[in-house]
């Protein structure tokens, strides 16, 4: 991954909080955890459309 494609992600507490609460719900997984998979995703998009 270049410089340029590597995003820091700032997530306010309140979304953060809602964020986990949903992921307590849905299996347990972490807002960290789910803010990383949808930053993979993006990148991989925009790969494939190039």
């Amino acid at each position: 991954m270049k410089k340029s494609e590597i995003l820091y992600v700032r997530l306010d507490a309140k979304l953060y909080k809602e964020i986990n609460e949903c992921a307590k719900e849905e299996g347990g997984r972490s807002a960290a955890s789910i803010a990383r998979q949808a930053i993979v995703e993006f990148l991989e998009r925009k790969k494939s459309k190039k």
